[in-house]
């Protein structure tokens, strides 16, 4: 009796990891978008350096030409009358500041694809810090199809009309978790 209760927990066991694959059952993700965040939580990526490759500068403000006073008959021995000044910015009301001198900024990456399959790309959230504050948040889609699984790739990307000041610093990571309502945010979720 023996023999044959061992013989039925073996015939048991094949069957359950015949149906799993191999693994318990659950543990592969079936649907494509489960896949792809699988993939990209075994990416990582770092900064390597960045370099500010242009700015423009911020529009000058117009001034307003000076006025004259209306023409008046003007006494012998009496000045003329000047123009009168232009209102100071102190007088104006409503205006809005100049906008903030943008700079274009090439990023120099270092990404690694821990991944058994390659993709073609990732998206990256990349941050521009003043001190620990964020100031600005960016995501940048990176090439990675050459990139093989197991090696390490180098990756330059151009962020433009970035508002950088110089002692700031960036930030790169690849987001561990993707909620299902922002995955369309990112190029290698598929579209549904």
């Amino acid at each position: 009796m023996h023999v044959a209760a061992a013989r039925r927990a073996v015939a048991g066991a094949v069957l359950v990891i015949a149906l799993g694959g191999g693994g318990p059952v659950g543990c592969r993700p079936d649907d494509p978008a489960s896949r792809v965040g699988a993939q990209r939580r075994q990416f990582s990526a770092s900064l390597q350096g960045f370099q500010v490759l242009s700015s423009s500068p911020a529009p000058a403000m117009p001034s307003p030409a000076p006025t004259a006073s209306p023409a008046r008959k003007v006494g012998h021995g009496a000045a003329a009358p000047s123009a009168t000044p232009s209102p100071s910015l102190e007088d104006a009301v409503g205006l809005v500041a100049p906008p903030a001198v943008t700079s274009d900024v090439e990023l120099a990456l270092v990404v690694r694809n821990g991944s058994p399959v390659s993709l073609p790309g990732l998206t990256l959230e990349v941050g521009l810090l003043a001190g620990d504050e964020e100031r600005q948040h960016y995501r940048i889609w990176v090439d990675t199809s050459q990139i093989a699984p197991g090696a390490t790739g180098e990756i330059r990307s151009l962020l433009r009309e970035v508002p950088y000041v110089a002692g700031e610093r960036f930030a790169v990571e690849v987001r561990d978790e993707v909620p299902p309502a922002e995955r369309s945010l990112y190029r290698e979720f598929p579209r549904s």
